[in-house]
């Protein structure tokens, strides 16, 4: 069956409404977070975070490059079904698939807003609590290994550390990537599910949850806590992670807020939407890959003294806990449905996301 006739196949009355299914619950999960920094900023808690036009035109370059790419990939599939005028065809599928495509739109740019937000409100966290949590998740590391979890994971992978450090550095392209594919993906519960999920993860498990154990990290912990505790901690291996530490720390003693910025190790959010990857592909045979990257992101997390050993375990079971909350939300509508939107990602850019 061809990418267009598949299209055809998809009732404008059916998906259409359903992706209101998640685009809502995501508007207003931005929405209550602009507000609360609005509130912040105004009583002097949060930062004006500093984004430059560049910065903000760079973001949305891309978001236009993943949507030509998804566009050529889509004339490809046309013209190898051997679709005499693929052009045509393909601005056709465009014009009866507007709401779908109204609805990626949407989620990338309120997306942009929901990032921004998030980054303000998480430079605020040490202002509205201030780390207390370190030695705490430190010590429970060493209950479980007899001495600090970073030290038994360089002792084992310490090879592995320019390779970790690498594959931890790919969590912020990995998760755009899967994020956009997602939206562009025909309408399920399955796909519901997954972006309410992504979207209510951001302020109760990055922002409530870190709130409430605000801690810094282990290779924050020194300058926090003036010890020399982790002392020993050597990044000179690993030089993205070194130089990212360093910038961080930067603009934490400026009081200022930049894309990606804010210092806060529990819960590790690194690891929790990695492994929210591993629901978005649970029905798919891909399923291996995506818990193999989540093992190698919660190495990594301690390995690199972003994060205590039990931070990743811990926003772990927030994102199962939001993700078993979606399922009462929006209860399966049928096995066809649940059996296609374990698919999504998978097939996103192949057939229309079908």
């Amino acid at each position: 069956m061809t990418p267009i006739r598949e299209l055809a196949l998809s009732s404008r009355s059916s998906w259409e409404f359903q992706d209101l299914d998640w685009l809502i619950p995501f508007s207003i999960i931005t929405a209550i977070q602009l507000a609360l920094w609005g509130v912040l900023v105004r009583i002097g808690f949060a930062p004006v975070a500093s984004f430059t036009l560049e910065g903000r035109l760079f973001y949305f370059s891309i978001c236009a490059m993943m949507g030509l790419c998804y566009y050529v990939w889509f004339v490809f599939k046309l013209v190898r079904t051997g679709e005499p005028d693929p052009i045509g065809q393909s601005l056709s599928a465009a014009r009866s698939n507007t709401p779908r495509i109204l609805a990626a739109f949407l989620a990338v740019w309120i997306a942009g807003l929901q990032s921004v937000s998030f980054t303000a409100l998480k430079s605020a966290i040490p202002a509205v609590d201030p780390f207390w949590f370190d030695p705490y998740a430190a010590a429970a590391g060493r209950a479980i290994f007899g001495r600090p979890s970073w030290e038994v994971s360089h002792g084992i992978l310490g090879w592995a550390t320019p390779e970790l450090d690498f594959i931890y550095a790919t969590w912020i392209p990995v998760q755009f990537i899967s994020f956009y594919a997602l939206v562009t993906s025909r309408p399920s519960v399955h796909k519901s599910r997954c972006i309410i999920t992504l979207t209510a993860a951001w302020p109760f498990i990055g922002l409530l949850m870190a709130c409430g154990l605000s801690s810094a990290g282990p290779v924050f912990y020194d300058h926090v806590y003036h010890s020399t505790l982790f002392a020993q901690l050597d990044l000179s291996r690993a030089p993205i992670a070194h130089l990212t530490s360093i910038k961080l720390w930067t603009y934490y003693t400026a009081g200022t807020a930049q894309w990606g910025s804010g210092i806060s190790a529990m819960p590790s959010m690194h690891v929790g939407l990695a492994f929210w990857l591993v629901l978005v592909f649970r029905h798919s045979r891909f399923v291996w890959l995506a818990w193999a990257y989540y093992m190698l992101i919660w190495i990594g997390s301690f390995h690199l003294g972003w994060h205590y050993f039990i931070d990743g375990p811990v926003a772990s079971l927030g994102v199962m806990a939001i993700w078993k909350m979606t399922a009462i939300l929006l209860p399966e509508r049928g096995s066809t449905e649940t059996s296609v939107g374990g698919r999504e990602v998978q097939h996103a850019w192949s057939d229309a996301g079908c």
